[in-house]
């Protein structure tokens, strides 16, 4: 799947309910659908997580420095943020296009409070 944000705005893959939700995984294996189940899951927390695919060259000029995430970074963003994206190839798959200011957290960086 081919998207590219535009503006200040990164591409997140957003984690996927197969490796969060244990009963989701269930039911999957168990052949039944759930429909629409990660928008509903989505909608119910305060903020989500995943993996930065893209920040094009105008992310984060606002803020006259370097940008706080690049590709590859695990990151928290607000709730109900972006815009959403399936993959067709696998339904499994959702990308969100967000504002860089939406991105509340690296996860897993170690940052020193104090610089």
């Amino acid at each position: 799947m081919n998207i590219n944000p535009t503006g200040h705005r990164v591409l997140i893959k957003q984690d996927s309910l197969l490796e969060k939700d244990d009963i989701y995984k269930s039911a999957l294996a168990a052949g039944l659908e759930l429909p629409d189940h990660e928008d509903m899951k989505r909608e119910k927390v305060g903020v989500d997580t995943g993996i930065v695919v893209k920040v094009p060259d105008t992310a984060y000029t606002w803020f006259k420095g370097a940008g706080w995430c690049k590709e590859g970074d695990r990151v928290a963003f607000a709730k109900y943020s972006g815009k959403v994206f399936r993959d067709p190839d696998d339904k499994h798959a959702v990308y969100l296009v967000v504002n860089d200011d939406d991105i509340i957290a690296v996860i897993g960086e170690d940052i020193d409070a104090g610089k």
